[in-house]
């Protein structure tokens, strides 16, 4: 199973490569078709490839999101 992850672009490589980061990891992503990329941006990636560009609200929200789902909420209750 695949989990898409938002991650920052950190360096834009070539046309068609950039660095990424999130959780404290640099990788390499391929984003051939995503117009407009800079260093700075959000995107979502999976394997390896970005499916898409994120504004930076919708950036934030999704490593929330992220994080919540794989660390668990405080706040929630434990339901099996």
């Amino acid at each position: 199973m695949c989990l898409a992850l938002p991650l920052k672009v950190v360096k834009v490589l070539d046309e068609s490569r950039c660095l990424v980061e999130g959780g404290g990891r640099t990788r390499h992503a391929f984003y051939d078709g995503i117009e407009d990329l800079h260093e700075g941006d959000w995107v979502l990636v999976e394997a390896n490839l970005v499916l898409e560009k994120l504004s930076e609200e919708e950036g934030r929200q999704a490593m929330e999101d992220a994080l919540r789902y794989v660390f668990g909420n405080e706040d929630d209750e434990s339901q099996v």
